[in-house]
């Protein structure tokens, strides 16, 4: 895409076109965005897009963890 490498599609400054930051992760990619990075180009939307979608999924797996209670009985309960 015109020398632009896959991981640089968010820019601090819109108007400044060597501004784009490398992002690789979605620590990278949420702390850009809360510096006020933002894509700028129909590539760079789409590239932004990705981690749009998958961002969200991955915070919620990070806070979550496995679950003590089940909502079945236990293969060794007795049924009556």
């Amino acid at each position: 895409m015109g020398g632009q490498d896959s991981y640089e599609f968010l820019r601090l400054d819109l108007e400044d076109n060597k501004s784009y930051v490398r992002v690789v992760n979605a620590a990278q990619y949420l702390e850009m965005r809360r510096k006020g990075a933002e894509p700028f180009s129909t590539y760079d939307i789409t590239m932004d897009s990705w981690f749009e979608n998958i961002v969200p999924a991955l915070v919620f797996s990070k806070h979550s963890s496995a679950s003590n209670r089940r909502s079945y009985p236990s293969i060794t309960t007795k049924i009556a």
